[in-house]
């Protein structure tokens, strides 16, 4: 977008005085009234140059106005073929150059104390020692092979390539053409507040994608333009696209907090950084499906993940509620806890644009899934080493704030199909792990309805491309002296 494309000053300041502000000093430009007078000045002369966006706007042209900088106009220009491959690499150049550069000016205001509500001195020293201190960075060990325990990855390229797999798997039957619907309506519900509630309801503290644009940035232009952003937000869903520029992730490599072995794959989840802008449109349209999925009771009532107001502790609750009546009855409680395979990672999209037809989804935000889950590309980040974009043909983004919804009814067909199959089973579900409780006289009665209800689960799954974990299933019963008799 242009706010983000003005050329860098031929000049370095090197003695910034209180009221210049450098880089992302977002904070200190909000508090200057002067130099926020002076960029909404320069910013109302450098939209002029460029129009906001209509309902007759083109694809081509939300493309560019995605774009936030001459690099990735660049980028794309040499991946067209259209720019020599130096010409690119003097734009990657210069694109980084101008990071380094405001990251060592905003050091430098912080330690000099011109930043307008700096530290005292006192403070600033202590906490700037605390920023240069050496710290030990976590190194993944070599991975192995969860049967034999021989090493299967020992370099970064070996451990990249065992974490693509496992994170970005190939899509089944990804050649199949996508029965697609005409576009819908949904565009005509995106207004100020709409985009607003998207914008402000996300954390600042989130981590940017690879444009290191984050949610203050977007917060400050706003403030500067926010209608820029609402048209541009309304012509995606209006013509059913996730810009190419945001769908460029950076994977970042998370331990699992509680293994006891970490040196196998499974140990790890790989959480996408997507660009703060983008995921904007995917909040808000999050907000646009739950809307019309609890309007049309789509969920099951025993889904307590991806949902308003429905916690954790709301379906321990349940279960807790669920164990009590049982006792009341005089019968023991006994409950099979399974877990989706893989979740977010192995959603077939396919399937899930099925899904979403039969649940009758507005076309503008089925159209709009399509693309944003389409021709997605990710880099890799392991232990501070930068791996190569790569494509990526399945799956639904774990740190996105579209996917969880998106998952819930991926998966809402599941306790409905057992709790009309097997009667005395009560349903409870938080996102991708599954709990299927009964009432018996009996520990062999409780077993028996707990396999029933386990056939048809797995049935429902082959039928719905579903895989659970064998090694997290669990089976439990209670007494009514509050003890578990046996886990399974």
């Amino acid at each position: 977008m242009i706010w983000a494309s003005w050329e860098p000053p031929v000049t370095a300041i090197t003695e910034p005085t209180r009221k210049e502000v450098t880089g992302w000093q977002i904070e200190a430009l909000l508090g200057d009234k002067e130099a926020l007078q002076a960029a909404k000045d320069t910013w109302n002369e450098l939209a002029k140059t460029q129009p906001r966006l209509t309902d007759s706007t083109s694809t081509e042209e939300v493309e560019r106005e995605a774009e936030r900088s001459a690099y990735a106009r660049a980028r794309k220009a040499y991946q067209a073929g259209e720019i020599s491959e130096e010409e690119h690499r003097e734009a990657r150049k210069a694109f980084y150059s101008l990071i380094r550069r405001t990251k060592r000016e905003c050091w430098e205001g912080f330690l000099q104390g011109t930043s307008e509500g700096s530290l005292p001195d006192q403070k600033r020293c202590w906490t700037a020692l605390r920023y240069t201190k050496l710290q030990t960075q976590s190194t993944t060990p070599a991975l192995t092979d969860e049967a034999s325990g021989e090493v299967i990855a020992a370099i970064f390229s070996e451990k990249e390539e065992v974490f693509r797999h496992r994170a970005f798997p190939q899509a089944l039957n990804s050649n199949i053409e996508l029965q697609l619907p005409e576009p819908g309506s949904a565009h005509k519900l995106v207004n100020e507040e709409a985009v607003k509630n998207a914008l402000f309801s996300q954390g600042l503290e989130k981590a940017p994608g690879t444009d290191l644009l984050n949610f203050r940035a977007i917060r400050l232009l706003w403030n500067l333009d926010s209608e820029r952003v609402v048209s541009l937000v309304k012509q995606c869903l209006r013509l059913g696209i996730h810009p190419r520029i945001w769908k460029i992730a950076k994977g970042v490599l998370l331990r699992k907090n509680g293994k006891t072995n970490y040196t196998l794959a499974s140990a790890y989840r790989v959480i996408s950084l997507l660009k703060c802008l983008g995921k904007v449109i995917e909040k808000l349209v999050a907000e646009l499906i739950t809307n019309f999925a609890e309007a049309q009771d789509l969920f099951h009532d025993g889904q307590f993940g991806g949902r308003r107001q429905r916690s954790a502790i709301d379906a321990v609750a349940c279960l807790v509620e669920e164990i009590h009546q049982a006792w009341a009855n005089r019968k023991l409680a006994a409950a099979l806890f399974m877990d989706i395979k893989g979740a977010f990672d192995h959603v077939v999209l396919a399937r899930l644009i099925e899904v979403l037809r039969e649940a009758s989804v507005d076309g503008d935000l089925i159209l709009w899934v399509v693309s944003f889950l389409s021709n997605r590309r990710v880099t890799l980040v392991i232990d501070g080493h930068i791996g190569k974009e790569a494509s990526i043909s399945s799956g639904l983004p774990q740190g996105s704030p579209v996917s969880p919804i998106l998952f819930v009814l991926y998966v809402h067909g599941l306790s409905r199909a057992i709790e009309r199959s097997v009667l005395e089973i009560r349903c409870l579900s938080f996102v991708d792990d599954q709990g299927l409780i009964t009432a018996a006289s009996s520990v062999k009665e409780a077993c028996r309805t707990l396999e029933k209800a386990a056939e048809v689960a797995i049935e429902w799954g082959v039928t719905n491309r579903v895989q659970f974990d064998r090694k997290k299933t669990e089976a439990v019963t209670y007494d009514q002296s509050n003890q578990v008799i046996f886990t399974i």
